[in-house]
């Protein structure tokens, strides 16, 4: 997804960086479609242009991947 920046991770999150929209909007977005992404605006460094991902089931991440897609394509 072009609006998205993936971190390289070795652990069962990814960090993602967002471009062109403030994370507290995406996460609404998604949380409305029952997927749950951690903010890290809290996080030492990060700011509001950064989430946190969780790897999960396949077919969890393909509708996470799908979410994404409808949201980034305003759908």
């Amino acid at each position: 997804i072009e609006d998205l920046e993936v971190f390289d991770s070795k652990g069962n999150f990814v960090l993602v960086r967002l471009s062109k929209v403030d994370s507290s909007v995406l996460s609404r977005y998604l949380l409305d479609k029952g997927y749950y992404i951690r903010v890290c605006d809290d996080f030492c460094g990060l700011d509001s242009s950064y989430i946190r991902l969780a790897i999960g089931e396949k077919r969890d991440n393909k509708g996470l991947v799908g979410a994404l897609n409808s949201f980034f394509r305003g759908e």
